[in-house]
């Protein structure tokens, strides 16, 4: 089980650093198709995503949380619940914002070459989703906290 680093610099500043990033797959044609070109045309959104998959599957990882001042368990799990709410409804603004992009996409369709616009939306809208339906059910003691 790989260790994740979560950075709490104050009760509403936390941040999530990987020091390596997953290799995202899918058993879905269009996800496949679309992880294809975005990690050849577009490696930032290929490295946000394979962060994104990562949130969504944070109770299968060791969360080393580092802080500067010394916080306590009760205080640290509250942080890291708050934190999880926060994901959690930034994820569903993002799924619903990126649904209603999808129209537009299609003005790209004709430009020559991958349609990078409509592709990056799908993996976007795919992982974001995913990521609000697993941080649905997560909770702060599903979560395994390691010392750091």
């Amino acid at each position: 089980m790989e260790t994740i680093e979560i950075e709490i610099k104050s009760l509403l500043k936390v941040r999530l650093e990987l020091k390596t990033y997953p290799k995202l797959t899918s058993d879905k044609k269009l996800i496949k198709k679309a992880l294809e070109v975005v990690k050849n045309h577009s490696p930032k959104i290929y490295n946000y995503v394979s962060k994104e998959d990562v949130i969504s599957n944070l109770e299968n990882y060791k969360l080393k949380i580092l802080h500067s001042s010394k916080l306590d368990e009760e205080e640290t799990k509250k942080v890291l619940s708050l934190w999880l709410k926060k994901e959690k409804i930034k994820r569903l603004i993002y799924s619903a914002v990126e649904l209603l992009l999808f129209p537009v996409s299609a003005i790209f369709t004709p430009i020559p070459g991958p349609n990078l616009f409509f592709y990056s939306l799908v993996i976007l809208f795919y992982f974001h989703f995913k990521g609000f339906l697993r941080l649905k059910g997560v909770s702060v003691d599903d979560l395994k906290v390691v010392d750091g």
